[in-house]
């Protein structure tokens, strides 16, 4: 239990900084591992001795590196670990490694100069010290450098959006593998973009810092089915969840129908592969990602023809 609380206090400490981010407590776990497995998970276990006390991992996004996926800490529990309020000599303490951990799964990176020594970042902790607990103006600006500060308060728009099974091969809709990440979602009003952002791994996505007023909003995935929804109304400071979407492919052109052109659209493209003049701009008609543009894909598109998710 003092773990456990030592390491919210550690997550605390960067959610006060000032930065457009926030760590939410998800409840214990039973794992005794990291992977990749859909879960932000922090473990202790024990190891024999190591060059290191605890370590973060990190899993992007293949399409853009800048999206972290999921993050998990393991603490090597052949140290001795210390969860007080002070840290007796002998002893790490849990809530100055974990403030120091989740740095990185903020991507910010160990630091060695001389004049690091007291920031939460540096790389080097020892026995007894508890000085990584309390973030230096360094780490602050960091933080607020990647993620921007603290946004006004105001309404907000979240949801789901995620995408059809294709081909027998890709992962269930539930499963922790499949990445829905990376659908555009843009809140328009009077015809003029006011926010964009992306959608995460498993699809979800909120857009805050919205005022008070009527918008539409857009989805839009490059070969995938494009949407509108018109006319939604915010109150002041009001949170809007919308139905869970679901696009499917085949609306090649972005018009919001998948229809003969898209087929024409594609027909065109047949028989490019990789490597072939204007693949780059084509590629998003391999729908069954086999690397060539063939009647396969037409036909898989043909399916969905008069489909409005």
């Amino acid at each position: 239990a003092g773990e456990e609380i030592a390491v919210q206090e550690g997550a605390s400490a960067w959610n006060k900084a000032g930065a457009n981010f926030n760590f939410e407590y998800g409840g214990a776990t039973g794992k005794n591992s990291v992977g990749r497995d859909g879960e932000n998970s922090i473990i202790w276990k024990n190891y024999g001795g190591t060059d290191w006390l605890a370590r973060a991992w990190r899993w992007y996004s293949f399409l853009n590196p800048k999206t972290i996926l999921e993050n998990d800490i393991e603490f090597n529990d052949y140290y001795l670990w210390s969860a007080g309020a002070s840290c007796p000599p002998g002893k790490v303490d849990v809530q100055s490694t974990a403030t120091h951990e989740l740095g990185h799964w903020l991507m910010l990176f160990d630091l060695y100069g001389n004049a690091d020594s007291e920031k939460t970042m540096y790389g080097i902790e020892g026995p007894g010290e508890t000085k990584a607990r309390t973030l230096e103006t360094e780490d602050i600006d960091g933080i607020v450098y990647i993620y921007g500060p603290v946004l006004p308060q105001g309404a907000s728009i979240k949801g789901s959006v995620k995408l059809e099974k294709v081909n027998p091969g890709d992962p269930e809709p539930d499963s922790p593998l499949a990445d829905y990440s990376e659908t555009e979602i843009n809140v328009i009003q009077q015809g003029s973009l006011v926010k964009s952002s992306l959608s995460a791994q498993d699809g979800s996505y909120l857009i805050d810092g919205l005022a008070a007023g009527v918008y539409d909003v857009h989805y839009c995935r490059p070969g995938w089915s494009k949407v509108e929804k018109n006319n939604i109304a915010l109150l002041v400071n009001e949170t809007k969840e919308l139905p869970p979407l679901v696009l499917v492919v085949g609306d090649m052109n972005q018009d919001t129908e998948i229809n003969i052109l898209d087929l024409l659209w594609m027909a065109a493209k047949m028989g490019l592969t990789p490597g072939n003049p204007g693949w780059e701009e084509a590629k998003i008609a391999d729908v069954h990602r086999d690397n060539a543009i063939n009647i396969l894909d037409l036909l898989r598109v043909a399916k969905n023809m008069g489909v409005h998710p």
